[in-house]
């Protein structure tokens, strides 16, 4: 071991700190301290008492030079000269009273001047482990080896100084890799791809070699205890390690459009204020124009006549485009306290403020049981508060009894509409047997493809992963995906949905080329589409159609003779919605099934590009008032798909079939491209 890297002895002695002229001691001089002032520069100072002197100088010197000084090591040389020292135009000569005696007289004159306290003491201690680990990576090497043997978790200890301090071993270059690795793995590859763009560095990535080998997944396992489970490690097993639960706050895109709560009584005695209807017929369905304030006492004043579930399921899908779900909840919360005269108009009867402070919590129980999660995390904090204040007050005993149905339903939330565990009960007990044998062993090898169970079972397996994204799509993001015709930043689980079809087109590609018998694979394929077809699954069923009815697929597997089976294809895919000239009877498909309360998935693409120019060309906002009519139109779509997101499909989970499905793989197309005219070579050369 380097000694240079060890603090020094407690007992070595430190020189005091060579005065500057700006700083003269500030005491009197001694008879002793005045005969070595006058000794000559040449002359060697070995009288006790004037090194005594010295040290009393020493000790009397500012304490944060001292300090400075030990902490840095310096030794100041106390050697004097025996020439004059020299000096240039600017500056004065030494006087005698700055000179100082060899080292020896130092030792000779009793215990040194300055000590270590105890915080620099513990300061020089701990730069031994970061020079040692810095000199020598063989040893920092052998630790990062040995930590996860004794439950050490080595990245972060080197992020916490209180565990470790072999900060050097990171550098910008290994922490920007390890996001790239991260943010690869969690499928934004756009993201990953501006962060390599931006910091103008090569980095590990799928495309160069395998996850398993990637610096990510090797300081991952090295995380992981010997005797721990990486997918259930206890936050709190480690005291110096904080864990962060990341929640997804569902209003983060909401639109920023805001309106004064305070001004909203106006709205309430004046039905006619900032509204503009079709043709002046004074009813919601022919609102054209008007202000939140206006949509919100409509919403108010629900009747079920005049203003339909239709049309408040339609707002409340829409709402986020509107404006935020919290600032929706202030509008309520000033409806319900009901201070009227604060506004400027007369205070109102009491079996009034009643029935509004009554109609607004049963509002609030409508939109949360139909929106559920979506709404946001923190407007259901809020709206947990606001039931809170109501039922601590006794004077809303009235709102008792809906406060407290609001409360126990919030902790049962979920994403959609609220269900009755009854009804949930009732769905497995009716819940379908499997198409296949489950003893078959064939489902237990590890070689199973998507060719070997039964194509019913597959496309079941298929459509019951897909709903599952398919569910968790925000309303907003379908509203911004349709404005914008594409997925964008603001459509997250949008672009993840497109990230499973392109993985489930690679999934059918590399099945389709490995397979012995290509004619025999395709036709198989061909069976899990018609189920798909059955099970109206028309996103994963384009997925399919997209490889199947390429010219070159078709020309090295496609039966002789199959114009039948060609023209079935070409009809799959007008069902689905892949020929955007002709949506009609994808559109009443969809309709009918959400209105029988079938399972489906819709094509995603096609949904985000059916919607009406007309529509989507029109402004926001017309003289200063909402368009509600276009609002109202994209909720409409919404609302469609929302049914379908709430109805499952209800089959019973194979784990060993969707695990062929979600395995992990990377084929992109040109090496499909590139396979196919291999084979299709050796087809025409044999």
């Amino acid at each position: 071991m380097d000694p240079d890297t060890f603090p020094e002895p407690i007992d070595r002695p430190i020189s005091p700190i060579q005065l500057h002229p700006a700083d003269p001691p500030q005491h009197s001089q001694s008879p002793q301290q005045t005969q070595s002032n006058n000794t000559p520069n040449n002359t060697p100072l070995t009288n006790p008492s004037t090194t005594e002197s010295l040290h009393q100088q020493g000790q009397k010197t500012s304490p944060h030079r001292m300090r400075m000084t030990a902490r840095s090591g310096t030794v100041n040389s106390l050697h004097t000269k025996d020439t004059k020292q020299e000096t240039t135009p600017n500056q004065k000569p030494a006087s005698a009273s700055r000179s100082r005696s060899p080292p020896n007289a130092l030792y000779k004159a009793g215990p040194p001047t300055i000590f270590l306290n105890d915080e620099d003491r513990d300061e020089q201690k701990s730069v031994w482990l970061n020079n040692t680990l810095e000199k020598s990576p063989h040893f920092l090497a052998l630790r990062e080896r040995a930590l996860p043997l004794f439950e050490g978790v080595s990245f972060s200890n080197l992020t916490h100084t209180n565990t470790v301090t072999a900060l050097s071993s990171i550098n910008r270059h290994s922490i920007l890799e390890l996001i790239y690795q991260h943010l690869e793995a969690i499928g934004m590859y756009q993201t990953a791809e501006i962060l390599a763009k931006e910091s103008g560095h090569q980095f590990q990535s799928y495309g160069t070699q395998p996850w398993e080998r990637t610096n990510l997944h090797l300081l991952t396992s090295m995380a992981i205890g010997l005797k721990e489970d990486a997918w259930d490690i206890q936050p709190n097993c480690d005291p110096n390690h904080t864990y962060v639960i990341e929640e997804i706050e569902e209003d983060f895109f909401s639109s920023p459009y805001r309106e004064d709560p305070s001004t909203i009584w106006r709205e309430f005695h004046d039905l006619g204020r900032g509204t503009e209807y079709i043709n002046n017929e004074r009813v919601f369905s022919k609102m054209k124009l008007c202000s939140l304030k206006r949509l919100v006492v409509c919403m108010l004043m629900f009747d079920g006549k005049n203003i339909t579930y239709d049309d408040q399921h339609e707002f409340f899908l829409s709402l986020q485009s509107i404006t935020s779900a919290d600032h929706f909840l202030e509008h309520l919360v000033t409806l319900f306290n009901c201070n009227t005269v604060a506004a400027g108009f007369q205070s109102l009867p009491t079996n009034k403020v009643k029935n509004i402070q009554v109609a607004v919590l049963q509002l609030v129980r409508r939109w949360i049981n139909f929106h559920g999660l979506f709404i946001g995390t923190n407007t259901l904090k809020n709206i947990m508060k606001f039931v809170d204040r109501i039922l601590l007050d006794e004077s809303l005993s009235h709102a008792h009894e809906n406060a407290k149905k609001i409360k126990d339903v919030l902790p049962k939330l979920t994403y959609g509409m609220s269900v009755v565990e009854e009804s949930v009960r009732t769905m497995i007990k009716n819940r379908l047997d499997p198409a296949i044998d489950l003893r078959n062993k064939i489902i237990f090898s590890p070689l199973l493809t998507l060719l070997g169970p039964n194509p019913l079972e597959v496309a079941r397996q298929i459509s019951m992963i897909y709903h599952e994204k398919f569910a968790t799509i925000h309303s907003l993001e379908f509203i911004i995906g349709m404005k914008n015709g594409e997925a964008s930043l603001q459509t997250p689980t949008i672009s993840e949905m497109f990230v499973m079809d392109e993985h489930l087109a690679q999934l059918v590609a590399k099945t389709f080329i490995e397979a012995e018998n290509k004619q025999e694979a395709y036709l198989k394929l061909v069976d899990i589409a018609r189920k798909l077809h059955d099970l109206y699954n028309f996103d994963s069923l384009a997925v399919f159609l997209r490889i199947l009815l390429r010219d070159d697929v078709r020309l090295l597997a496609m039966p002789k003779e199959a114009t039948k089976l060609e023209n079935e294809l070409r009809g799959f895919l007008e069902d689905c919605g892949e020929n955007l000239d002709s949506l009609d009877k994808y559109e009443n498909l969809m309709i009918k099934r959400a209105k029988k309360q079938s399972p489906a998935i819709p094509n995603i693409y096609t949904e985000l590009k059916k919607a009406d120019p007309n529509i989507l060309k029109q402004p926001d906002f017309i003289n200063g008032l909402l368009n509600w009519e276009k609002i109202r139109s994209l909720g409409r779509m919404c609302s469609v798909w929302y049914r379908l997101q709430n109805t499952k499909y209800n089959y019973w989970p194979i784990p060993q079939i969707q695990k062929v499905i979600q395995e992990e793989i990377n084929y992109p197309f040109d090496d499909f491209e590139h396979d196919l005219l291999l084979h299709i070579q050796g087809l025409y050369e044999s």
